[in-house]
Formats: structure tokens, C-alpha cells, sequence
């Protein structure tokens, strides 16, 4: 059964290009449906244009409320937050 989750993120640093086109491409592959809510803002990652646009004019203290759809919320919720950590992406970017 499907299942509804909000959290809502506290952002520690700018998101970088990489985070933003990680967020892009996991939602291509993850089984469910997830969005982000800003103060001015409802963004759908699959929308990259306004994904881009959106997530760079936030600054570093800015919250995100994200609203996720499906069947495992719990695993799509730390798939997101692996996806907006600077230092992991990092990493994989050197590998």
C-alpha cells in the first residue's frame, strides 16, 4: 500500500549542480513520487529546469519541505538526503 511522508530538511550549504542532477536522476529511478516545497515554490524533481532555477536561488538557510509518495517512503527519504550531502557526492564524483 502507498504510503504518504513529509519531513522537512534544513539545508547546510547551497545545493551544488551534482546534488541537483542527483536529485534529477534518482527520481527517474525510484519507485514512487516525491516533490519539494520551498517558501515559494512546489518543485517535482522530474521538472529540471525549475529544479535548477529553484534550488539555486536558495541560500544556505533556507528549509525544504519534501513530500514523498510510494511504497518504501522511509528508504526514498534517505535515498534524498544521500542525494543533497555535498561530501558524499564528492566522493563519488572522484571515483
Amino acid at each position: 500500500m502507498k504510503e504518504i511522508y513529509t519531513e522537512t530538511i534544513q539545508l547546510e550549504n547551497q545545493l551544488t549542480m551534482y546534488e541537483i542532477l542527483s536529485l534529477h536522476d534518482y527520481n527517474q529511478t525510484v519507485d514512487g513520487d516525491f516533490y519539494f516545497i520551498t517558501e515559494h515554490y512546489v518543485v517535482a524533481p522530474r521538472n529540471l529546469p525549475k529544479l535548477v532555477s529553484t534550488f539555486l536561488t536558495l541560500d544556505e538557510t533556507s528549509e525544504l519541505k519534501v513530500v514523498i509518495e510510494g511504497y518504501d517512503v522511509n528508504q526514498i527519504f534517505t535515498d534524498i538526503k544521500a542525494c543533497i550531502k555535498e561530501e558524499e557526492a564528492e566522493k563519488v564524483a572522484l571515483v
